[in-house]
């Protein structure tokens, strides 16, 4: 990862573990995620959430870092529905947008994978 997004996360990925495509994890706080998981190390970023179960077990998996003027989320996982809009909404909330769409001044980004790609590293 380019040392600016490591700053701007606060955090470093250290090893991909990926998944089968049915199988899912359990996170902390409840819920799973499915499709991949990696190894994270914070680098000054705040855990939210961490994996609950299996080789990664207490990893964060979702973290929060305050950066320049801003606060940058970091979700490593395709969460479930329900941890995801819950996630959503908490992010929306704590800059002051409540529940509604994004608006101005807050930004999402999503990287994907092309359907079928496969990631690299140990299982």
């Amino acid at each position: 990862m380019p040392l600016c997004f490591r700053q701007a996360l606060g955090v470093r990925w250290d090893e991909p573990f990926p998944l089968q495509p049915a199988e899912s994890v359990r996170l902390s706080g409840g819920g799973t995620a499915s499709l991949w998981s990696e190894r994270l190390r914070l680098e000054g970023a705040q855990a939210v959430m961490s994996y609950a179960e299996g080789p990664l077990t207490d990893v964060p998996v979702v973290t929060r870092h305050a950066h320049g003027q801003g606060m940058n989320w970091n979700l490593t996982r395709q969460p479930d529905a329900a941890t995801h809009s819950s996630l959503l909404d908490r992010i929306r909330t704590e800059a002051g947008r409540g529940t509604g769409p994004l608006g101005t001044g807050i930004y999402f980004h999503r990287a994907a994978r092309p359907a079928g790609a496969r990631g690299r590293g140990r299982r």
